[in-house]
């Protein structure tokens, strides 16, 4: 008998996706607990040749993206999806945004709230696929602050890759639900900024200690040298993630269908 999707919804469509892949002899799970327990060993296989009993680095970016906005779209956070007043009011580039948005508005000739409701439901489906670039930007500040043990660019986009899928699981299957939770059942967060304001500690605090831990086991840095490296590279990720930002609100205005 085939399943109704109508009545299993998102449970029913992530176990297909986990058991396309978890059939695949166990590379899925080998590759997934390793990425969670042991940072950076993925990175470290991946350079020394040992690829057969994982999955690649852009199967495991792409599963984990594909999990994080089902569940975002599920839970409604999203953390790289950004609503255009957003963009005019909270990102280092407002300046820019407002002054591009209003000669676009004079321009089109439809009014800012129509231009709002057109951008805001756009966004958040363009944002599914141009959060790959996050990997290519990441990666440039890996190959810099790294470049002593990376040697090259390809180390440095194999680790940005590991590390951003961990992101994406982290947000979709620990911080999404914890955000929820928080907005549902704590009378002191309001709105979806308030919750994004107070998951920024666990979300830097989580991510530095899985930087410092992967730099040492992907390239061999001591622990001091990976701890600095590692809060440079919380710097870099975050300005990766203000210049995705920008990127998206710059493509997501400019293919907007004219004016009917």
């Amino acid at each position: 008998m085939r399943a109704d999707l109508r009545h299993d919804g998102v449970g029913h469509l992530l176990a297909e996706l986990l058991e396309s892949f978890t059939h695949l002899d166990g590379r899925f799970v080998r590759s997934m607990r390793t990425l969670v327990v042991r940072p950076g060993e993925l990175t470290a296989a991946f350079l020394r040749g040992a690829r057969r009993q994982y999955l690649t680095p852009i199967q495991l970016f792409v599963v984990a993206n594909v999990v994080y906005f089902v569940l975002q779209s599920w839970l409604g956070w999203n953390t790289l999806s950004t609503p255009l007043q957003k963009n005019l009011d909270g990102m280092p580039y407002r300046h820019f945004a407002r002054s591009h948005v209003e000669s676009f508005v004079l321009r089109d000739g439809r009014t800012f709230e129509e231009l709002a409701e057109a951008f805001d439901g756009r966004v958040g489906t363009y944002s599914k696929s141009l959060v790959i670039l996050l990997v290519p930007i990441f990666a440039v500040g890996v190959a810099l602050i790294a470049r002593s043990r990376a040697r090259g660019y390809l180390p440095s986009l194999v680790f940005s890759l590991h590390f951003l899928a961990f992101f994406l699981w982290l947000q979709g299957l620990v911080l999404l639900p914890l955000a929820s939770a928080v907005r549902r059942n704590w009378s002191g967060a309001q709105s979806w900024q308030d919750v994004d304001q107070l998951m920024m500690i666990p979300t830097v605090g989580s991510l530095g200690i899985y930087i410092a831990l992967s730099l040492r086991a992907a390239f061999g840095y001591p622990k001091l040298a990976a701890v600095w490296r590692a809060l440079a590279l919380i710097v870099v990720f975050f300005a990766s993630v203000f210049l995705y930002r920008f990127i998206l609100f710059l493509v997501v205005l400019h293919t907007l269908p004219a004016r009917a």
